[in-house]
């Protein structure tokens, strides 16, 4: 026989294990009428004839889920205003972008809250780190730049924009006489050191240019800058 009924009271068409009211192996074919659902519409069409836009997922009296013909999908919500609308926490492994494309997290306004580049960089909103790597690297680094002792003051052009007020800016230099950035900023002690003046100093920071004094040291001199935007 093709047709079992079990005393749990479930019926088996094609299969000698049935696991709900009506469990068929194969297909169903209705030549009329169609299918009567609880709510008492009658589905008469795949696509629509019952009025109803979605698909719903039922666990008890409530409704968990639903898919719907724009193709968009809720979990625990009851209408879906993008592909994906969960009402609750997600957990996932990863989370993986389209190639070439950003990550952007945003409000229900559709601001955008914080963004992942595809290059790796991080903005989130009104902080931007540019690729972050445990520590951030700088925004503009002059490298090692030397200044005889003759030119006193150099302006380095760093074209950040902005506002200066966002900046962190980080001063080091090196010389031949071993001086270094534990002295920090233009020096004066010829008594100890020997020298009229040694180091060095920025000052006139802008949102395009920064300038670099040296002291009138002998010592062959370097140093680096490097500018940070954090804000702005």
């Amino acid at each position: 026989p093709h047709m079992y009924s079990i005393p749990t009271g479930n019926v088996g068409i094609g299969t000698d294990n049935p696991t709900e009211k009506l469990t068929v192996t194969g297909i169903i074919e209705s030549t009329s009428g169609g299918f009567k659902f609880p709510d008492g519409t009658i589905q008469t069409s795949a696509s629509s004839g019952g009025g109803d836009t979605a698909w719903a997922w039922w666990i008890g009296t409530g409704i968990d889920g639903d898919i719907y013909r724009m193709g968009n999908v809720a979990i625990g919500a009851i209408s879906a205003m993008d592909k994906l609308d969960v009402g609750g926490g997600i957990r996932a492994d990863y989370i993986r972008a389209q190639t070439n494309e950003d990550l952007e997290f945003k409000t229900d306004e559709g601001a955008t809250r914080l963004k992942i580049t595809d290059d790796g960089d991080i903005d989130a909103e009104y902080n931007t780190i540019v690729k972050y790597h445990g520590y951030p690297y700088p925004d503009y680094d002059s490298g090692p730049r030397y200044m005889d002792q003759g030119e006193y003051y150099r302006v380095l052009n760093h074209n950040l924009g902005g506002s200066a007020n966002y900046y962190v800016v980080d001063l080091i230099y090196g010389s031949g006489n071993n001086i270094r950035q534990s002295h920090y900023i233009a020096y004066y002690d010829p008594v100890t050191h020997g020298h009229e003046e040694y180091g060095y100093l920025w000052r006139n920071l802008n949102d395009e240019t920064v300038t670099i004094h040296r002291g009138f040291d002998e010592a062959e001199d370097c140093f680096r800058v490097r500018i940070w935007v954090y804000h702005g």
